[in-house]
């Protein structure tokens, strides 16, 4: 993969950018800073950060640099300031909250005592009026109780009301963190709000942080900004790779339509890691399937012969509820082998001699209306978040589905040589069938545009009935509805915090419909900063034997085409149209090995074994 190396080695990387004119009702400072001007980022917010300003600081800069540990430091600062502050930390999962309640003792010695854990409530006596740092979820903040229960337990509510005329009454300063905000933005809904302006006597800073905004999380930073007298700061990096800790990446192309631990990709990788010493992890994106490999007789007891006891990273709850208030179990853990479904950000794999393995949705989990690719259904930023969680130099290997066909026309930005050659290696990848839409390349800055001009069809559309309202209710001369129910079109920012990244996700195949075909992408233009493109393995090598023939194309179209294939065609498909199209992918996508009578094997070529043909057409 040399060639990739050399045509896309200055190619620049792609990231989703804030700007001044993003929030047109705000003040708004911006300071854009390269990686490669700085050697730690806490430095840069020493340098940039005002703690006495009241305002909403956003930090944008890429996965791996530091941003955990720069805003540890500047919990450090507050701590030690002269004037008393209390300070937040919003993690977006529960594990999250136990590593910053460890690390900001860890980092900058800050006595344990002086922080509290959000885990204590309901489960113990411990005091938290006398603790200046409070590590909790951003849920907690914004009462968000989940899908399954209706409002945040009495003991949650009494915590935050204590902490909050605690600080009313003896005049000190709030200073909320919110970390990792792209995994939170859906605590933003226009009902929870208000949890937050109780508040607004007391707030003073808020910090919101991430190396993947989008859309929505414009919308978050208005309504945060809003408590922070319409304030925002905007501390911006660049995106470039750092040489010392760059890994291997490896993409290994599957034509299955379901995963499985028999899947070869999945088998060959896993043991060839195994087979050459490495330590490893196994991020899913099911938990079904991640069961499945830790319960399976060749790899799973492989894994447990070789690492001890498999560490399950998969939620055990039913309906997301722990009826007991138990601590909540399945973290990673570095010290041991972890596969599982809830390590696709928020970690850091610190491993020597390591490997991480990333499985991605099969071709299967496609629908036509919405898919079932898991913990990875978000779309394309949950891809950039889940290959950062390697930290240190090693392999990283994704099992993927072949993507659909690129739209090559739309890669108007590649140079007629960078065109040749991503045209070349994707065309070994590709799924041979063409889909209806070929994947068009869609740059991150154009997504606001897509978003509103949908809203705005979706709106035309009801227009007539907009309009009848609002004239019935000049015409009653009301200006309110009460008693009635509200009887409005939700404004467009209100909809992109519910359903605009959704929308993106399940629409376009590039934003994550298609998810292979970004990560393609990406890896063949030298997207990701923490690792390289090293190889592609593409073409799994299929077996027959005679007088097993039939049996075998049987069992390969189960594993690789599925049950559905034969309904994809149209009801104009005749039996020549789909026996090509199965031929084709057969040929095209496998290595076809052929043991006949004498127990050797050789390669099937097109139209050269008559009894494999005749065995072709009769499946």
């Amino acid at each position: 993969m040399n060639q990739f190396g050399d045509v896309f080695s200055d190619f620049p990387i792609e990231y989703f950018q804030l700007n001044e004119e993003d929030f047109s009702k705000f003040q708004v400072d911006k300071t854009s800073i390269k990686t490669s001007d700085y050697s730690y980022l806490s430095d840069v917010l020493e340098t940039h950060i005002t703690l006495e300003d009241k305002n909403t600081v956003v930090i944008n800069t890429p996965v791996g640099n530091g941003k955990s540990y720069g805003i540890i430091q500047t919990i450090k600062r507050f701590y030690d300031a002269k004037e008393d502050y209390l300070i937040f930390v919003a993690a977006p999962f529960v594990s999250l909250v136990e590593q910053y309640y460890q690390d900001i003792h860890k980092i900058t010695g800050i006595p344990v005592d002086s922080v509290y854990n959000y885990n204590n409530i309901g489960r113990n006596d411990t005091s938290y009026l006398d603790k200046r740092i409070q590590v909790v979820t951003a849920n907690l903040l914004l009462g968000n109780a989940g899908e399954d229960s209706y409002k945040n337990s009495d003991k949650k509510r009494e915590y935050l009301n204590n902490l909050k005329e605690h600080c009313e009454k003896n005049d000190i300063k709030v200073v909320f963190i919110y970390d990792e905000i792209h995994d939170t933005i859906y605590n933003f809904k226009e009902e929870l709000i208000f949890n937050l302006w109780k508040w607004k006597k007391v707030i003073h800073k808020n910090f919101i942080i991430s190396a993947t905004f989008n859309e929505a999380s414009k919308v978050v930073i208005e309504y945060l900004a809003e408590l922070t007298d319409r304030k925002i700061q905007i501390i911006e990096s660049d995106r470039s790779k750092n040489s010392n800790n760059l890994s291997n990446l490896i993409l290994h192309y599957s034509s299955s339509h379901q995963f499985s631990p028999y899947t070869n990709e999945i088998k060959d990788v896993i043991l060839d890691i195994l087979r050459r010493g490495k330590s490893i992890d196994v991020l899913c994106y099911s938990k079904t399937l991640s069961e499945a490999i830790i319960n399976d007789r060749l790899l799973g007891q492989k894994l447990k012969k070789k690492f001890g006891e498999i560490n399950n990273c998969t939620s055990q709850n039913n309906d997301n509820q722990r009826p007991n208030n138990e601590v909540p179990q399945n973290r990673f853990d570095n010290n041991k082998c972890n596969i599982g479904t809830n390590f696709k950000s928020g970690v850091s794999i610190e491993k020597e001699n390591h490997a991480f393995v990333i499985i991605m949705p099969p071709r299967g989990a496609k629908s036509q209306f919405k898919n079932y690719y898991g913990i990875f259904s978000s779309g394309i930023t949950s891809i950039i978040q889940a290959l950062a969680r390697k930290r240190k130099t090693g392999e990283i290997h994704i099992i993927l589905p072949r993507p659909d066909e690129f739209n090559l026309e739309s890669l108007t930005h590649l140079s007629p040589e960078q065109l040749k050659v991503f045209s070349h290696y994707y065309d070994r990848v590709k799924h041979i069938d063409t889909p209806r839409e070929k994947v068009n390349y869609i740059p991150l800055c154009t997504q606001s545009k897509i978003l509103q001009k949908f809203y705005a069809e979706e709106r035309k559309n009801l227009e007539e009935g907009i309009k009848y309202s609002s004239e019935e209710r000049k015409r009653l001369e009301e200006e309110s509805r009460e008693p009635l129910a509200r009887l409005e079109y939700p404004p467009f920012k209100n909809w992109l915090i519910i359903k605009g990244e959704n929308y993106l996700a399940d629409t376009f195949p590039f934003l994550g419909n298609d998810l292979s075909s970004y990560i393609t992408y990406c890896a063949f233009t030298n997207q990701f900063v923490n690792c390289t493109l090293s190889k592609i393995n593409a073409g799994a090598e299929l077996s027959f034997e005679e007088g097993k023939i039939q049996h075998n194309l049987s069992q390969y179209f189960n594993e690789y085409f599925g049950e559905h294939y034969i309904e994809s065609f149209s009801t104009h498909s005749n039996f020549y149209y789909i026996y090509n199209s199965f031929r084709g992918r057969l040929f095209k996508e496998f290595t076809l090995k052929y043991k006949g009578e004498n127990k050797n094997h050789t390669i099937i070529k097109p139209f050269k074994i008559p009894s494999f043909e005749r065995h072709l057409i009769k499946i």
